[in-house]
């Protein structure tokens, strides 16, 4: 690209060229007439991905690409293909979520307005990318914090759960590294650079999209294999590595207890059991950040096989279903 971008959309990817291409065929003509710049890290995937990406390339000078050669993690691909950004501003986005086709015009307006982080709006789908919520609720869309406790009071599910881009300033190095285990060390790294931002300046700018311009697909998720760890110990622990900067300490420990009461209900353990992932061996590992009474619940789940963990969560799927159907009628 022949002079610097103002935006780079960056996307780590491993083993989803379906979701991949999907995304992309639409994308890059966005970004090509919009002087965006698309950057890829393939983390070592075996589907075919590496060529789709060199064969697209030749049709759109504004992707840039890595082929990994070994598996390096979630975490560590993620700030590999945020390091690649070259813009005022780096927008790290899922593999298989979806820009439709007016979404970079739109974000592109409210990068004009400045600002250190933008949260996206957009619409939580099905696989297939129909449409069931919006993203951003009435209290939120629109709104702009000045001070990140109260904007992480309001949007910590957001960052890492949501869409949004930031001031490459923040995804520094310093930032991320202490994070990197969490598997979310590039949003651990939004809220320390925030929390920097306003001890120098006195303020940061979080600003609310209030049009929804991401679709948010929700189907199967690359990091399912290790989901239980991911919800009872990496995210905990993200939270208590976030409480170490003084802005948030007064806040983030009662985030962070209820979240970790919402993984340790029993139905949330069962379901974890149910695709093999809450092992008797696994329960010292995945109980550290949680209380007497969690790992209690973790170690009885545990103890349940597989098969009947598998037979509850079917049979309590079908009785939803049909507690739905009575009520719409």
């Amino acid at each position: 690209m022949k002079s610097k971008p103002i935006l780079s959309i960056c996307i780590p990817t491993f083993n989803r060229l379906h979701y991949l291409r999907e995304m992309l065929e639409c994308l890059l003509p966005q970004a090509e007439s919009n002087g965006v710049e698309v950057c890829v890290s393939d983390n070592y995937s075996n589907d075919g991905t590496a060529e789709f990406l060199i064969d697209i390339s030749h049709t759109y000078p504004c992707l840039r690409y890595i082929i990994n050669s070994k598996n390096i993690g979630l975490d560590k691909n993620m700030l590999s293909v945020i390091s690649m950004g070259l813009s005022q501003y780096i927008y790290p986005i899922g593999d298989d979520d979806f820009l439709p086709e007016y979404s970079l015009d739109l974000i592109l307006l409210e990068i004009k307005k400045g600002g250190d982080v933008l949260i996206l709006n957009g619409w939580h789908t099905t696989p297939t990318l129909v449409k069931k919520w919006l993203h951003l609720s009435p209290s939120i869309s629109g709104h702009s914090f000045t001070r990140p406790n109260e904007a992480f009071i309001s949007l910590w599910d957001k960052m890492p759960f949501g869409s949004f881009l930031a001031a490459r300033d923040c995804f520094l190095e310093d930032y991320s590294h202490r994070f990197i285990g969490t598997s979310h060390a590039y949003t651990g790294a939004i809220w320390d650079a925030l929390a920097d931002i306003e001890r120098n300046k006195g303020y940061c700018n979080v600003n609310c999209m209030t049009l929804p311009t991401v679709l948010l697909r929700g189907g199967e998720k690359s990091w399912r294999k290790d989901a239980a760890l991911i919800m009872l110990y990496e995210i905990p622990y993200w939270f208590s590595l976030i409480m170490e900067k003084e802005t948030y300490k007064q806040i983030v420990p009662s985030i962070r207890s209820e979240f970790l009461r919402s993984q340790t209900k029993i139905t949330s353990l069962i379901q974890f059991r149910a695709i093999g992932q809450l092992e008797r061996s696994d329960v010292s590992k995945l109980g550290r950040e949680c209380t007497t009474e969690q790992v209690k619940k973790l170690k009885i789940v545990a103890m349940l096989p597989k098969i009947i963990a598998q037979l509850i969560v079917k049979t309590h799927g079908k009785l939803k279903a049909v507690v739905k159907m009575v009520l719409r009628k």
